[in-house]
């Protein structure tokens, strides 16, 4: 038989079994002491976020763009895979707790950069913009979502309900904004706001009100109406979430 037709009969007789599957090789590992030399596939960061922007870019290049010289190998990624071991806002609550393993001028850097992030939407609303809480509670809430203290501010309406300006009146500890009544009334009073909503974060991310906050929020209402000041609202807000206490009836 021919070269040919044994190659024929070959594969005629391999008609309806089944394709031979062949794995694909498994990737090398590369000792930790080697990656300094292992070179990115990719562009490197840096140079994809100004030829692409930089939404193409992982929290791991973001965060090792912020806390490093140079990213041009697998190793100096490694050091921001490190911090971002529980994942984003975990870090950045660790980096507003000062925690001991993260090293002074890398908390320095994310601490700047979460700043003007926070800073960039900040604005609630637009000059002379009605309260609307399903428009406003979830801008606020973003802007509270990550932080790790209590905070509790206030919205100051005129007569038409429309947001003259906004106040953060008072910081608190990790779990607590003890402040008294009279702080949001005279503020109110001093910019002769008709009405006031206040808003305070809840740094677990549960935006469930408590019984102190029931409780405060039912002697600023009676305070209020005696200064002819309407409380329109309180919201509790939690991670990317808030509750209106108007909207659930708790005053």
């Amino acid at each position: 038989m021919t070269n040919r037709a044994r190659d024929v009969a070959s594969t005629s007789s391999s008609v309806g079994e089944a394709a031979t599957v062949v794995p694909f090789p498994a990737q090398p590992h590369v000792p930790e002491a080697a990656l300094a030399t292992v070179l990115l596939t990719n562009e490197r960061p840096a140079t994809r976020l100004h030829r692409h922007g930089a939404d193409t870019l992982s929290d791991t290049e973001l965060v090792a763009l912020l806390t490093r010289s140079h990213v041009r190998t697998e190793a100096d990624l490694q050091p921001a895979r490190a911090l971002l071991r529980d994942g984003l806002a975990p870090l950045l609550r660790r980096v507003a707790a000062g925690a001991a393993d993260i090293k002074r001028h890398d908390a320095t850097r994310l601490a700047a950069a979460f700043e003007l992030a926070r800073r960039a939407i900040a604005p609630l609303a637009e000059p002379l913009e009605a309260f609307d809480p399903t428009v406003i509670g979830p801008r606020i809430a973003a802007r509270y979502a990550l932080d790790t203290q209590e905070r509790l501010g206030a919205l100051l309406l005129d007569t038409r309900g429309r947001i003259i300006t906004e106040r953060e009146v008072f910081v608190g500890t990790l779990h607590s904004a003890i402040v008294s009544t009279r702080d949001v009334l005279q503020l109110a009073l001093g910019l002769h706001a008709k009405a006031v909503v206040v808003f305070h974060n809840h740094p677990s991310g549960d935006p469930q009100p408590s019984e102190p906050d029931v409780a405060y929020t039912q002697r600023l209402a009676n305070a209020a109406q005696l200064l002819d000041i309407d409380l329109v609202d309180h919201l509790v807000l939690g991670r990317r979430q808030y509750i209106s206490m108007k909207a659930r009836g708790y005053f």
